[in-house]
């Protein structure tokens, strides 16, 4: 679409035929309010991805321990890695290693550490419904709402180019018609004229001529009027949110009647119906994930397997 702006500013002069297909796909690009309803679909996609963050791997290291002298006191170093699963359940596995003369009897391993495997889970209703549950599916439910107005807006930007570049194309032939009718009111004058000068017309005649040309003049000029609003509305289209100037000296619409196509407003889906059914979906969420907040939720941390 970028090649296409480009092309209209450098060649103005041109006499061009502008496809409905190029016209519509750049007026949808360009259009301000699809870049603001992209733009809230990115976002909702980075808080969708912020939200899956909680379900991703976490390792956490540490390790302490204490010298005197040339004595070691103690050494404990430790190793977990956690693994969110859906709900509130976490696969869990760690390594520990501790040694020492001084080291806390309740720390002390084995020379060659320990290293064990379980979950860890809160129980009730937090077990299915977490917090972080709820982020990651209320965070899907906005990108489906975001995703819905993008596509409003996208066919109310169609809806609009269909409705300006139909008025163009109408304009176009108007004014071809009327600048015709002038061109043969001006030549009708000028026979006229020369037939008056030769004695085979009357002054009635020849005003009668002049008259029918000021009117076809007049038509024109108003219709010239109409069809400068109709390519400004066009050029602004084109613009949308970008600066790049548009001219569209010397193109004209295609003769063809306007075809959709595939186009979006052929879908099955209405996007006002999505994005209500898809809030229902995450308010839905939000209930259910409150009411589980007040149920006991004692929480488990099970290794099931140790060796060591």
């Amino acid at each position: 679409m970028r090649a296409l702006l480009l092309w209209l500013v450098a060649v103005p002069a041109m006499a061009q035929t502008m496809a409905w297909s190029e016209f519509v796909a750049t007026a949808v690009e360009r259009a301000q309010e699809v870049r603001v309803a992209e733009a809230k679909v990115a976002e909702a996609r980075a808080k969708r991805m912020a939200a899956f963050a909680a379900f991703e791997p976490r390792v956490n290291l540490s390790s302490e321990g204490k010298d005197y002298g040339n004595d070691l006191q103690y050494r404990l170093d430790r190793a977990e890695a956690r693994v969110g699963l859906p709900g509130g359940i976490d696969l869990v596995g760690g390594a520990a290693q501790g040694t020492g003369a001084f080291i806390n009897p309740e720390r002390k391993t084995p020379t060659e550490g320990l290293v064990n495997l379980g979950i860890s889970a809160p129980l009730g209703g937090a077990l299915i419904f977490s917090d972080r549950q709820y982020e990651w599916g209320a965070s899907t439910r906005n990108l489906e709402i975001a995703e819905a107005k993008l596509d409003r807006t996208e066919r109310k930007a169609i809806l609009n180019a269909v409705k300006v570049y139909t008025f163009w194309q109408a304009q176009s032939e108007v004014q071809g018609a009327v600048d015709e009718a002038l061109a043969v009111a001006a030549e009708r004058l000028r026979l006229v004229r020369e037939a008056f000068r030769l004695g085979e017309r009357s002054e009635m005649d020849t005003l009668e001529a002049y008259l029918s040309w000021v009117d076809r003049r007049a038509d024109a000029a108003k219709q010239a009027n109409f069809t400068a609003g109709a390519i400004a509305d066009v050029e602004q289209l084109l613009r949308g949110a970008d600066t790049t100037g548009v001219d569209l000296t010397g193109m004209r619409p295609q003769s063809l009647p306007v075809v959709l196509g595939t186009s979006r407003l052929e879908a099955s889906s209405i996007p006002e119906l999505d994005m209500v059914n898809s809030a229902l979906r995450r308010e839905r969420l939000a209930t259910t994930t409150a009411w589980a907040q007040w149920l006991p939720a004692p929480y488990v941390d099970y290794r099931m397997l140790q060796w060591g």
